[in-house]
This record gives structure tokens, sequence and C-alpha cells, in this order.
């Protein structure tokens, strides 16, 4: 019989289970994924799948224990943890169904006892509702993605490939690269990468006011993502490259800041054994620009570009730098290093195929923390389309945080109509380091 196997937990989980303990909300590190499923549903089969998954990803059977000040990855053998018949409602109505959806995916997750909460609903014969109710310490975004894909070929019976690392695996082998002799070259590169940047001040009101701050979006249509895709190609970069080359040159605009630091998620999967490995390996990292009026904006899409391949091959997480960074927050070490976030993600947006079944994602109203961050910002890359999202937090001044979406807006339109623009000889440069 399997045995339940113990091993320290990864860097970045140690950091999100003090998160979790320390500040989050009922559900605040929640990551349903739920699908609402339309046509014949063989739930032998799914209850099947499911169980399979687990058995396959160690994460969704790991649960964590604090023992003598070290934080504990206990894997469980697998066992049928699939759909048990209680968790099948019959004949409830849509309302009360989705009233219960809610009502899970908001609720805290014991991880304690392990990160997975099934639940399927049915509403007719030829209607269910799935939720698979993951917390954070067992899943990022691209777990997400594997989860979907593996389910369905399981569904229908396909035969998956081998699968790579398991996540615990992983984690040994980031603690013995992230210790000696290695983290002290990572450290002593990012020391001397980082001097004389400085995290952005973020004009503030005297007192935070209750609940979130503004939130102006950016949709970028077909034309401007395409125009800009054209110019990251002539630079050699991607579009990830061009937008925080923008963020950059805004945040310079902004607050006068010339050599602006800030900080960006990054999947944290550097090795190709876990491109499919279900966990937790997303990282914040530092990025940083020198910015200047007369500098080309290609030139700086090109920089972002080189810092992305700097971080990405040197990835070491934000809260491992040396203690020299603090500074990067001002003299007085009043700014957190991390209170200016920008992320750029890639969404393909490909329906997930369930055989013999129409599935619709069902959206679900989470309950977070309050944001822990001055400023995000979250591009979001869909074919031929690009939002944008800021996020401030209370703190944060509104009139200082608004209209950033349509500066991003016209200075894309800027960029596709002459791409060989100063970052002073654009909308950035036209008054508005005086807001």
């Amino acid at each position: 019989m399997a045995e339940t196997r113990e091993f320290a937990a990864s860097i970045g989980q140690r950091l999100l289970w003090l998160m979790d303990r320390y500040r989050g909300s009922a559900g605040a590190l929640n990551e349903p994924m739920t699908w609402r499923l339309r046509g014949p549903l063989d739930i032998g089969a799914l209850s099947a799948a499911v169980d399979a998954l687990i058995e396959r990803h160690e994460s969704l059977r790991t649960a964590f224990l604090m023992r003598d000040n070290q934080l504990l990855q206990v894997i469980k053998p697998p066992v049928s943890a699939g759909l048990a018949p209680e968790t099948v409602c019959s004949g409830a109505g849509e309302q009360e169904v989705l009233a219960a959806l809610e009502a899970e995916t908001g609720s805290r997750i014991d991880i304690g006892e392990g990160p997975l909460r099934i639940r399927l609903w049915r509403l007719s014969p030829t209607d269910h509702i799935l939720c698979l109710n993951i917390h954070h310490l067992a899943m990022d975004r691209r777990s997400a993605t594997v989860i979907a894909d593996e389910l369905a070929m399981l569904y229908s019976g396909a035969e998956l490939p081998p699968s790579g690392w398991q996540y615990a695996a992983w984690a040994e082998w980031q603690r013995d690269r992230m210790s000696g002799a290695r983290l002290a070259e990572l450290r002593h590169a990012w020391t001397d990468r980082l001097q004389d940047v400085q995290v952005p001040a973020l004009r503030q009101v005297s007192e935070a006011a209750p609940g979130a701050g503004p939130e102006p979006d950016c949709v970028l249509g077909e034309r401007q993502v395409s125009g800009l895709q054209r110019l990251a190609a002539d630079v050699s970069a991607g579009l990830f490259a061009v937008t925080l080359a923008m963020f950059f040159a805004l945040i310079w605009a902004r607050t006068g800041v010339r050599e602006p630091a800030v900080a960006s998620v990054f999947d944290g999967r550097d090795r190709p054994e876990v491109a499919d490995t279900v966990g937790f390996f997303e990282h914040l990292v530092l990025l940083r620009a020198s910015v200047r009026a007369d500098q080309p904006m290609t030139d700086l899409i090109a920089d972002a570009q080189a810092e992305i391949d700097f971080a990405a091959a040197n990835g070491l997480p934000l809260h491992l730098l040396p203690p020299a960074a603090a500074r990067l927050g001002g003299p007085d070490g009043a700014r957190r290093i991390d209170d200016v976030v920008f992320s750029h993600i890639v969404c393909l947006d490909e329906p997930v195929e369930f055989s013999g079944l129409r599935l619709d994602h069902v959206p679900v109203s989470l309950e977070r923390t309050e944001e822990r961050f001055g400023l995000r910002v979250l591009f979001a890359e869909y074919p031929g389309q690009l939002v944008g999202m800021f996020h401030c937090a209370p703190k944060v001044m509104p009139s200082w945080a608004a209209g950033f979406g349509g500066v991003f807006s016209r200075l894309a339109d800027e960029l596709v109509e002459r791409p060989s623009a100063t970052v002073g000889r654009t909308t950035l440069g036209a008054g508005l380091r005086r807001v």
C-alpha cells in the first residue's frame, strides 16, 4: 500500500502559506475551475477521469503541515476522491445551484487536509455544473490549462503521455539551485543590475478610502495589436516587451523616475520536465528600465525585451533579493519593492473539448483580500486583442491613476503610426508629467 510522504515546501509555497495564514480571507486563495456541461454526461467516466488526474498529479493530493517551524508538503496516496454520490444534487433549481457554487468557491479550503474539493450539480439529465475548487498552493495559471486539457482527454478515454517531474521533485531542485554559491551568484548579478533604480512613488491619499480604487481599463483592437506586433518583430521583441516599455514610459511621465523598477509575475517553469506539471511555480521578479525623453520607443522596447530575457534566465524570486534591494523603496524604506506590479499573459482562449458535451465556463465572484499592491497592471493577450486592467489600492489617489487606459490606447495608436517616435514626442511628453 502506498504511504504518505513528506517533503519541504517550495520557496514560493512558504511565502503563499504565510499570506494565507495572516492575510487571507475565507476563499482568498481559492482557484476554482467551473464548467457547465451540456449534453449526455457519463458520470462514471467523469469520476474515473478525475481520479486518474489526481493520481497523475501529486499536487492535487498534497496537504500542508507546519512542524518545527518548517512547512512540509504531505503527499497522500491516491484514493478515489472524484465524484461521491452525495455531490450530485438531483433536481436542484438553477439559482439554488449557482448560490451553492458561490458558497463553495468562497469558503476556505482546509489545506491541512488537502488542496482540492470537487462538486458536481445536476440541473437535468443533460445539464450539469462541475467545480474543481483548488487552493493556490497547489496550482497556478499554467496548471489550470493542464488540468482542463488532461481531464478532457481522460474523459474521452485517451491515453496520456508519460508525466514529467512531480512538483516535489522540482521544489527540491529549486532549493538546491537557490542555495550556496549559486544563490550568491544570482544575488550578485541582480545587485549589479538594480543599481540606481527606484520603485516609483505612487501619489497617495492621506487615509485609505474604503473599497477598491479606480480600475480604468484599456482594450486594444486588431489594428493596434497587429501594428504593435510588427513593431515588436522589427526589434526582435515580443508583445510583452512592447506593453512593458509603454508602462515604463507612462511611469516616467507620471512620476519623473528615470530608472523605474516594477515587479512582474513569471511562470517559474524553467525546466522542461515541469512544462505540464500541476503546481505553484509562479513568482515575482523585478524588471528595470532607463527612460529618457530623447530615447526612441523602439530602443525602450528592445531594452525591455533584454530585461525579460535576463529575468527568465536568472530567475531569482523577489523575496530572495539581497537586503540592499530594500533601498529601492526609497532612502527611508517606506515603499515596498513590489508596490507596482506589471504582468502580461497570453490567453489562447481555446475551448475545452469534452467528448459529446458542450462546455461553458461559469463565472464566479471571489472575495479577494484588499489589494496588497499599490498599483497592479495586467495585460491579457488574446488573438487580435489586448486587454489591459489597472487595479489600484484604496491608498492611491484616484485622480493620479485615472485615465491610464486611455493613455495606453493613444500611445498604441501613436506607435503604430510613428514607430520611430521618441518617448518625449509621444502623448506622454505632452504635459502629462504635470498631472
